[in-house]
Order: C-alpha cells, then structure tokens, then sequence
C-alpha cells in the first residue's frame, strides 16, 4: 500500500508552491504501522514529513485538532485534500530513562490538551468499547464467561465515573514524541491525538509500559500536568480504569496487526481474577 502511495504522491506532487518532491520514503516499520505517513525531500534540500489520511473527512478532522495546540506538534504548513503537511523534526526519540525535566514537559504537554475541554457530546464512552468488544469477540480471545466479566465491568466503571470523550494524546508512547537539540518536546503522530475517554492515553506511561514509574517523576509530570489541568479526577478508581481500557484495547488492536498480546491477555485476566481489584465499582 505505502509503495502504491509513494508513486502517486510523487505524480500528484502536492504542496507545489512550497516544494517539488524529488524523493519520498515510507515511515512505516520506523515506529509507524499505518502506512500513511512519508518522509520527502525537496528539490531545496528541505525535508518534510507527509501524511495521506485515508478519508477527506479524517484529514480535514486531524488538521483541525493539531492546529488547537499548535506548540505541541512541529509546524504545520497546511491540509491539501487528503494531505497534511509539516516539518521534518531531526530529533531524538526519548530514552528509556527520563529526567525530571522531560516527564515535567510530558506532564504539561499532557496538561494542554485536557485543558482546550474539548468535549465531544457525540462519542460516548462505549463507542470505543462496542468496537474492542466486537473485535475480541470475532477473534474468539476469551470465552463467553470471560467477555461477560469485561463487558460487567466495563459498563459499572462508565457508570460510576462517567468519563468525558475529549481530545488526547491518546497513543502517548515514547516513539512519538521527539526532542530536538534545545530539548522541545514534539509530538509526531498527528493521528494519535483526538477525541478518546479521558487521560487514557496516560495508561502507557504508568501502567503500561511504565516509563514514568518514579516517585520523582510521577511529581514531576504531576507538576507541569496541573500548571493546565487539574488531576483530581485522577484518583485510583480512575486509574483502575484506563489500565483495564488500554488493556482491552491493546489486545483488540494487536490482533488486528498480527502482534503478540499473549503477556496484556494473561495480566487482564489476573485483573479480572484478583478479588476486590473492581470492588469499589459493584459496591
């Protein structure tokens, strides 16, 4: 598809009064999995990075949301029909262990996006659920007992936390946030930020991958998180659930991409299993 994408990008040549492409790579297999998104250089020297959204519809929406926040991605030149347009960042990808003046920039990157209370009325939170749900259950990864237990649980967390839909950093994973040699922290998949259940997009860091597990750290991201927004909704309830949503979905999106989610599926089920874990939400 990327090759197919690669030939027509460079016959269509878009952006023609800001350059002429004379080479186009794909950035899938570097940290990419979409396909969409393209590395070019200019007849000036300049490099970019190109994105060809699937659908109109889907463009025009990215182009809107990166330019709420402007600061957090790298510039933005513009959107023509399906394409968007932006810097090439020469950056470093975060290590794999952070300072507390990266998790502080983290927090209030985090902090900035929650802070626009870009509230979708449209979306609810079992939109996202109903597709995960469907989708475990086409590939037959649990039982019928089991899928009963996730869909139980899932129902009484909504219930009693009624989170928002809003605009997040929604795949906040250190292979999407650059930093360049002045140390500013860039957001680079567009596409990984828009409307999802609120703060699930901080599962990742601290439940998941946990690449901010410190005390340190956590106060730091805490820090520069409500220097935008408070965190009270934040509690461990709260917490219990993005855990159990990235979960769900992480095993719903790998078994869609052929990755393995043997090591997600055997602690979701320990979750499920671990008696009192989802008590205050049945009580």
């Amino acid at each position: 598809m990327s090759k197919h994408l690669e030939s027509e990008i460079t016959r269509q040549q878009p952006f023609r009064n800001i350059m002429t492409i004379v080479k186009i790579e794909s950035l899938e297999g570097r940290g990419a999995i979409s396909g969409e998104a393209f590395e070019v250089l200019a007849s000036s020297g300049k490099k970019y990075k190109l994105r060809c959204c699937k659908t109109l519809k889907q463009a025009k929406l990215t182009e809107r949301n990166v330019t709420l926040i402007p600061n957090l991605f790298p510039r933005f030149y513009g959107r023509e029909g399906r394409y968007l347009l932006f810097d090439w960042i020469n950056g470093e990808f975060l290590g794999k262990e952070l300072s507390l003046d990266v998790c502080y920039k983290l927090g209030k990157m985090a902090g900035e996006a929650h802070a626009l209370s870009e509230i979708n009325k449209k979306k609810t939170p079992f939109d996202l659920f109903n597709t995960i749900i469907t989708n475990l259950r086409t590939h037959k990864i649990f039982n019928n007992q089991i899928l009963g237990q996730i869909e139980k649980t899932y129902f009484a967390m909504i219930e009693k936390l009624k989170p928002d839909i809003v605009l997040e950093f929604h795949d906040f994973h250190r292979g999407n946030i650059l930093a360049d040699k002045h140390g500013k922290l860039y957001f680079i998949d567009e596409e990984g930020f828009g409307y999802k259940v609120k703060g699930l997009g901080l599962a990742k860091p601290f439940f998941r991958s946990k690449w901010i597990k410190t005390s340190a750290q956590k106060r730091a991201f805490w820090k520069g998180y409500c220097e935008h927004h408070s965190n009270d909704y934040f509690d461990n309830d709260y917490k219990k659930f993005v855990h159990f949503l990235q979960l769900i979905r992480t095993i719903s999106t790998r078994t869609r991409t052929g990755a393995d989610y043997m090591s997600e599926r055997k602690d979701l089920l320990n979750m499920l299993e671990k008696k009192g874990f989802f008590a205050n939400f049945f009580s």
